[in-house]
């Protein structure tokens, strides 16, 4: 949950963006940052939570946009949650997940979350909790207008039930399909 305190003690009119993820191509950082610079926006900031591979090339790549004071690199933390419930938006840039785990534990912060369509099960969380601001495709640029949407109306805390992606349910829809699809051989 967010904490008052530290919500009280941050400029206002900064926007706070968080993302985590190992630096791969995968997790499309360099669209994000990109999206960053398109959104034209110099109250988005932005701390990116994971090493990688990448992190020399998406350092370069937001110092050569001239948003090295914007983007920050805070590397691999084993406890996200913190940084999650204080942040305005979570932002999901991945170019596919097999299931966006960092999207929920965001969502269960009370953070709400800006994502592009990336297959792997984002649009049926985005359906249920209503706390996913999807992008209109994969781009830099429509993640841009998305980012820019969330900067005009900030939206609000979210509260979502975690129940369905809970161990039981999860294993009981697999069942439950693997069981349809054995049927049908």
């Amino acid at each position: 949950m967010r904490a008052p305190a530290e919500l009280a003690t941050r400029d206002p009119a900064r926007i706070e963006l968080v993302a985590a993820g190992r630096l791969v191509p995968q997790k499309g950082f360099d669209v994000l940052i990109e999206a960053i610079g398109l959104a034209g926006d110099a109250r988005m900031h932005l701390t990116v939570l994971g090493e990688g591979p990448l992190r020399a090339a998406l350092e370069a790549q937001a110092a050569g946009l001239g948003l090295s004071s914007r983007v920050r690199f805070a590397g691999f933390d084993p406890d996200p949650w913190p940084a999650y419930a204080r942040a305005d938006a979570f932002v999901l840039s991945s170019r596919y997940e097999g299931f966006p785990n960092a999207v929920l534990e965001a969502l269960a912060c009370g953070t709400p979350v800006v994502a592009v369509p990336a297959p792997g099960g984002l649009d049926e969380i985005a359906a249920a909790t209503g706390g996913v601001r999807l992008a209109a495709d994969l781009s830099a640029a429509a993640l841009a207008r998305a980012l820019g949407d969330f900067a005009a109306t900030r939206d609000a805390p979210v509260r979502i039930d975690l129940a369905a992606y809970g161990l039981r349910r999860i294993v009981a829809r697999y069942e439950a399909l693997l069981g349809n699809d054995a049927a049908r051989a």
